[in-house]
């Protein structure tokens, strides 16, 4: 048995990749030094963060994050707008976030949140959920 870092996330569209890969080219040409910019390829929108499991438990998650989705109706959404964790004084992350269908990507978060909780234990977000597509990093120290 072996540890795996682990979360649930959602595959980005291709045309959100090629959007999110001209914003991080205007980031970089305004001279944003010392982040480490996100591979477009690796995108994705994370609905929970496990931290790390036994690779044993893969499988069991796997199964209760497909039948929490099957509570969920298809949806679509609109990535619109920047921001930065923790928030723009101290811009640690900088991300690109959702406006149309955040109450569906909510909702979804929600079901699935809430199946791992009941199923496995994890333990439930302290904070607000807040949809984003991470475009850069600041590591620590810089």
């Amino acid at each position: 048995m072996s540890n795996i870092r682990t979360f649930v996330a959602v595959d980005v569209a291709s045309g959100i990749r090629a959007a999110a890969r001209k914003q991080i080219r205007a980031l970089q040409a305004l001279g944003i030094a010392d982040y480490r910019w996100v591979e477009p390829d690796n995108m994705h929108i994370t609905l929970k963060f496990l931290g790390n499991i036994q690779d044993t438990e893969a499988p069991e998650v796997c199964a209760i994050v497909q039948r929490a989705v099957t509570e969920c109706e298809a949806f679509s959404l609109t990535v619109s707008g920047m921001g930065a964790f923790p928030d723009l004084s101290r811009p640690r992350t900088l991300w690109m976030g959702i406006s149309e269908g955040l109450d569906a990507f909510r909702h979804l978060h929600h079901c699935v949140e809430s199946a791992l909780q009941k199923g496995m234990r994890f333990p439930l977000d302290r904070n607000e959920f807040t949809p984003h597509i991470t475009l850069a990093r600041l590591p620590r120290g810089a």
